[in-house]
């Protein structure tokens, strides 16, 4: 049996109603039953959700799931609606690429999927145990896209809970990687194999207004500013995340960036939440440890961020896919250790 390594995620569900238990609400709403009297679970077509106002008209697909009875798991997959995907022909050609430049070359051309087929755009298998979620990704797919996924089925498409209620799914700090009382995180780096990848200096906030606090930060002589500077973030975060900063920032706000992000100027609250967000995105990738500090701590060793990495099963050597079976299983034993190292709660 072929084996490959990846990261698995995890998030705990945050809620504006504390009585929520995600487990149990995600199991009812696979349970709801349609005018076909079938369960959710029979209704594949009823699980598609398109992405609202989506550019590339995206949607998500909860294919497979289970209620595993101590959890529920599934796939979930990222598929566009006019999706091409670019070969190479294999055909030789000679081509006048310049005045002085003749080359043989393979033929370009995009193809569009087979008929009754769909190019994936990203995947990822998931777990849920009470209100902690477990994922993950073979190609590119976040707990953000998750999130918005578990919202609109439990509000939009079953009823299952109040659209009223507000809940996120937040990254956690591993306690044992850190020094000291957690407190408030001041900054965040990606470490990569070739050394630091980037910083964040982000600051957080209880409620979301505009008020203006004075302060002072260390900003090195080789900077950007302004467009510069949040093309270089866009380039890193995306443009949806770069936009929401964007917009956050106050009248006397600018963005900075060296080998750090940053923002100068007298700071307003929603900026940091906006920053909050940001470091939240940031333990969704996988370039490498996330190291943060804090008013009253510091990185001890390691990543700072709660997962771990785990080999899973795969059906043949460079299989994008894993072994559906085999994935519940190692992401049971992850849930159990991290509550065994008193990581989270039972």
């Amino acid at each position: 049996m072929a084996t490959s390594y990846h990261v698995v995620h995890y998030r705990h569900l945050e809620s504006t109603d504390k009585t929520i238990n995600l487990e149990a609400s995600l199991r009812a709403a696979f349970n709801t039953t349609g005018q076909t009297q079938e369960a959710l679970w029979m209704r594949i077509g009823d699980r598609l959700y398109n992405l609202p106002n989506d550019k590339d008209e995206r949607s998500l697909l909860v294919n497979r799931a289970s209620d595993l009875t101590s959890a529920v798991f599934g796939e979930i997959c990222l598929i566009q609606k006019h999706d091409l995907q670019a070969m190479l022909k294999l055909q030789e050609s000679v081509l006048k690429i310049s005045a002085t430049t003749t080359v043989k070359a393979y033929d370009l051309e995009d193809r569009e999927a087979p008929s009754g087929l769909k190019f994936i755009r990203g995947m990822a298998y998931w777990m849920v145990i009470k209100n902690h979620l477990f994922f993950v990704k073979t190609q590119a797919m976040g707990a953000e896209l998750i999130a918005s996924y578990f919202d609109w089925l439990l509000k939009d498409r079953t009823g299952v809970m109040a659209p009223s209620i507000a809940f996120m799914l937040q990254a956690q700090i591993d306690q044992s990687a850190v020094s000291g009382d957690l407190g408030e995180i001041r900054s965040l780096k990606v470490k990569t194999s070739s050394g630091t990848k980037l910083k964040i200096i982000p600051d957080e906030a209880d409620e979301v207004k505009f008020t203006e606090t004075d302060y002072s930060k260390h900003v090195k002589s080789s900077t950007v500013a302004d467009g510069t500077a949040l093309s270089i973030f866009e380039n890193i975060f995306g443009s949806k995340q770069a936009e929401s900063l964007a917009e956050s920032l106050g009248p006397k706000e600018e963005l900075i960036a060296d080998t750090s992000f940053r923002i100068k100027g007298r700071r307003t609250n929603e900026s940091r939440k906006r920053m909050k967000d940001i470091v939240n995105a940031a333990a969704d990738t996988d370039l490498g440890e996330i190291r943060v500090e804090g008013k009253d701590f510091k990185m001890s060793h390691g990543d700072a961020i709660l997962r771990t990495t785990m080999p899973f099963d795969q059906p043949y050597d460079g299989s994008n896919l894993l072994e559906f079976d085999n994935v519940a299983d190692q992401l049971t034993k992850v849930y159990k250790r991290f509550v065994e190292d008193g990581k989270i709660k039972a």
